[in-house]
């Protein structure tokens, strides 16, 4: 499967286009896109995505994908509810019946021209995002045409999406925990502080201890000296120590 031919509108009005060969088929997608109109669809209706359909026109298939969620959320009611949907359409050749690679590439289309437009898209003029945005047409069909891990894309990025999912969900545990968590931070503060603490009362009480010990040793020696100088004064007969003179 080729992707020939790309367009971006807003009901019967081409936003961007894109072509990698001539023919009549521009002419023919203008056709398409009245059709297209005429069907209309339930505002709102139709897949997250949008609704998905497929034509085959002569030698080629029109894929396209209508995205009538919108019509600009910024405007008032009455005319949100009146506003042409945005169409993302391709034409392929018939080669090979891959349909799904041709609507990942239209759900690529869409979710680039309404992150760069947004709500402006509602409102332009005919081919007023051509100029910006057909580059961008154009290096998504070289991929989708070149690459084959391409038909791998939305996979991985389903992938991502759970991922992203399973992450945000332990976010929300966390910070449901926040409350706990914070109560057990200042139970620890306050046993760290104790711990300090405690630790300056046993170095306090070490230094107490020892100045005892050393006072009572420094007091048991004077008393023995002061014992051993009476008893030396008393054989000697008297402090004189006369006896002990002679």
């Amino acid at each position: 499967m080729a992707i020939l031919y790309a367009l971006v509108a807003r009901g019967k009005t081409v936003l961007a286009q894109f072509t990698s060969t001539s023919g009549n088929f521009p002419t023919v997608t203008r056709f398409l896109l009245a059709r297209i109109g005429d069907r209309g669809m339930p505002h709102g209706g139709g897949e997250a995505g949008g609704q998905k359909m497929s034509i085959v026109y002569d030698q080629h298939v029109f894929h396209y994908v209508v995205d009538s969620s919108g019509g600009g959320q910024g405007q008032s009611s009455s005319s949100s509810s009146t506003s042409s949907p945005l169409i993302y359409l391709c034409m392929v050749d018939d080669a090979e019946n891959k349909r799904r690679l041709a609507f990942l590439f239209l759900e690529e289309v869409q979710r680039r021209f309404m992150s760069t437009f947004g709500e402006a898209a509602y409102t332009a003029i005919a081919f007023a995002m051509n100029e910006s945005f057909s580059p961008s047409l154009k290096a998504m069909m070289d991929f989708y045409n070149a690459d084959p891990s391409a038909d791998n894309l939305r996979q991985l990025r389903t992938k991502i999406d759970d991922t992203k999912s399973v992450m945000v969900e332990n976010i929300d545990q966390v910070l449901a925990r926040g409350e706990k968590i914070e109560l057990l931070v200042d139970k620890t503060d306050r046993l760290s502080q104790q711990a300090v603490q405690f630790k300056r009362q046993s170095r306090r009480l070490q230094q107490s201890m020892w100045w005892r010990r050393l006072n009572r040793s420094l007091l048991l020696a004077f008393v023995l000296s002061l014992a051993i100088f009476l008893f030396t004064a008393l054989g000697c007969g008297g402090f004189d120590f006369h006896r002990c003179k002679k």
